[in-house]
């Protein structure tokens, strides 16, 4: 398992302002040490600014919003500049968890782990 021993403080939470995205920023807000934002993906250069602006460690993505994730995916993954520690894909219809960690990627399936993922306690 993954385990970092980096801390991680900030994390972004990029959809389209939903319910869902809302849960989600509440869920890793409460009781954690956590600076959790949202951001809406309007277009590539506002959606970089707000990334460069905000320096993540952990950006999450609602795999369900109605702009191609592949090219968020494409973005975040070839951006240089970006400092996030992880990437996570939430995919609502299959009900999994993409992490992306370069070069590695694994899965996780349940909301205590992304919890601790998020939190840099994830062992995989």
């Amino acid at each position: 398992m993954l385990q970092s021993h980096l801390p991680i403080h900030r994390v972004c939470v990029v959809g389209e302002n939903t319910l869902f995205e809302e849960g989600i920023v509440k869920m890793l807000s409460l009781g954690t040490e956590l600076t959790v934002t949202g951001t809406k993906y309007i277009d590539d250069s506002a959606f970089l600014d707000s990334l460069a602006l905000n320096k993540p460690d952990v950006i999450l993505l609602n795999e369900t919003m109605s702009y191609q994730v592949s090219h968020i995916l494409e973005l975040l993954l070839f951006n240089t500049a970006l400092t996030a520690l992880y990437l996570i894909v939430i995919r609502l219809g299959s009900n999994m968890v993409d992490v992306y960690s370069l070069p590695r990627r694994f899965a996780i399936n349940q909301s205590d782990e992304l919890v601790a993922l998020v939190q840099g306690n994830f062992d995989c």
